[in-house]
């Protein structure tokens, strides 16, 4: 047997084994979204129903009532904007507060994110304590080799290793070419590498694109996660073992491989070292970017969801 029942705020379908003699209630704390916790209770039960996943789009639960053998089941299949008598200032708030999260995000993140822009941009001004500062804060974060790293207020957008060797230093010791900043004539580094560059930048804005989208899109399974982490991981990888030879002189510097497979398409530059426009530069930008699109696709789901939990929770107690 189904019945469809209209109670507080949404509209529920019960099947039922044994049919209990009355359907009390439903409370909805959060009203609007598909994300609910809410009660179920058939009549003669002394205890409340179970309450259901917060991940479910259409959350359902499984009623047991000791003592007359009723068992029934709901799903939620339809919401109103109708807010229950029930739902009162304190839920309001606090529930409220766990919807803002995201403003946060955006804040924090943000600032975590523009920082590193910022440091070249008070090199330029001539504020260079507080530049290196930040140079120095971020140098526990990232290699920031000059040669894999954007330049702001210079002459190109970045250089290739003679370039940073003609200025700084000849050498390829990482420790040693990490430390040129710039100068006034090729400009100031941003505080981190272009990799990173892509892969925060990317979190940033796939994060806030995600919120007004977060009700129409579905959580990316874990394959998803994997195949788009996959290329950082490859790529990342192959530069690690690639520099152990020394930079400037690993299989990814040169890429013959590339050049063999591709019947030397390409010119020279796209092929060979670190600079804007060659494979390893479009490399890092798009595995930067399709990492931090699985990990908002991915995380946040889960995170907007134990956030609102907790809210629930807190009221609860």
């Amino acid at each position: 047997m189904r019945r469809r029942y209209r109670a507080g705020s949404a509209l529920i379908e019960t099947g039922e084994k044994h049919k209990p003699q009355h359907f009390i209630y439903l409370t909805v704390p959060q009203v609007g979204i598909k994300h609910l916790t809410f009660i179920l209770k058939p009549a003669g039960c002394s205890i409340p129903g179970q309450r259901s996943s917060p991940r479910l789009a259409l959350p359902s639960v499984l009623l047991s009532c000791i003592g007359n053998s009723a068992y029934t089941w709901a799903r939620v299949i339809a919401l109103y904007p109708v807010v229950p008598s029930s739902y009162n200032e304190t839920m309001a708030s606090r529930l409220d507060l766990a919807g803002k999260w995201i403003v946060f995000f955006g804040i924090v993140f943000g600032i975590y994110t523009a920082l590193p822009f910022l440091a070249p941009l008070f090199m330029h001004l001539g504020w260079k304590p507080v530049g290196n500062a930040i140079y120095f804060i971020y140098s526990f974060l990232c290699h920031q080799l000059p040669e894999r790293s954007f330049f702001l207020f210079g002459q190109k957008l970045t250089y290739s290793l003679p370039d940073i060797q003609a200025a700084w230093q000849i050498t390829i010791h990482p420790m040693v070419l990490r430390q040129f900043i710039g100068n006034p004539q090729m400009g100031w580094k941003v505080a981190w590498s272009d990799r990173m560059v892509s892969m925060f930048t990317a979190i940033l804005i796939f994060g806030l694109s995600w919120w007004p989208l977060r009700r129409r899109l579905k959580p990316l399974p874990l394959w998803g996660l994997v195949l788009l982490v996959l290329p950082m991981v490859m790529d990342g990888t192959t530069h690690f073992i690639s520099d152990l030879a020394g930079i400037g002189n690993g299989f990814r510097d040169t890429n013959f491989w590339l050049v063999n497979m591709t019947h030397n398409s390409f010119p020279s530059t796209f092929y060979a070292g670190d600079a804007w426009g060659s494979f390893n530069s479009i490399m890092r930008l798009l595995s930067g970017i399709l990492f931090g699109l699985g990990v908002v696709w991915f995380g946040f789901p889960y995170l907007n969801a134990s956030i609102n939990d907790e809210a629930y929770e807190r009221q609860a107690t």
